[in-house]
């Protein structure tokens, strides 16, 4: 996944079978001294769930994980506390064989200092305001399969925008009233988006 700035610098590897495909989606940690940490099964994860991200949503000095998972075939999203591994929010079994988390990022959407995540769902992008419970966007259906998704707030506002990466090509999407509108639109097939921040 990444490397983890905590006081022992950690790669997070997201595991999504074992045992040879008998056993389900695990995380494996390991330490700049080379010690491994292996997570009891997370869940039985056939859909092979893959997609996660670290980060401090609640700004308290310990990291979670959101992370894509399923239940057999019925993907969900979950938030994951690093060293416990106990689900901190969300539901494992909650998904639906209909679901199918492709990715998942960490970013401050609504502007109040608290990382939300936003995953891409099938042919829909979902912002969930983890440390409030509230949804901020669930996109409509975008016609095309969607590639990538990133956030960042592109016209220097203060406001982000959902940069959104399909089969389709490049569009841009920004907050109006209670939703998301689309500003922008290339039409050039891109299937990873990195933003430059400075």
């Amino acid at each position: 996944l990444s490397s983890s700035p905590s006081l022992e610098d950690q790669a997070i590897f997201v595991v999504p079978e074992t045992d040879s495909d008998y056993g389900g989606q695990r995380i494996v940690q390991m330490n700049e001294l080379e010690d491994i940490r292996v997570s009891e099964e997370i869940n039985h994860s056939w859909e092979l769930a893959d997609q996660g991200v670290i980060t401090d949503y609640n700004n308290d000095g310990v990291q979670e994980l959101f992370l894509s998972t399923a239940y057999l075939y019925d993907s969900a999203f979950i938030v994951l506390d690093l060293d416990s591994y106990d689900v901190i929010w969300g539901d494992k079994k909650a998904g639906d064989d209909e679901d199918n988390i492709t990715t998942v990022i960490a970013g401050d959407v609504n502007g109040d200092g608290f990382s939300d995540s936003v995953i891409v769902n099938s042919d829909r992008i979902q912002a969930i305001d983890i440390q409030n419970q509230v949804s901020l966007w669930l996109s409509t259906r975008f016609s095309g399969i969607i590639h990538d998704v990133a956030i960042h707030d592109l016209d220097n506002d203060d406001t982000v925008e959902f940069i959104v990466a399909t089969e389709e090509g490049l569009t841009t999407w920004k907050k109006s009233r209670r939703s998301y509108t689309r500003t922008a639109s290339v039409t050039q097939n891109c299937n990873r988006i990195e933003v430059d921040n400075n």
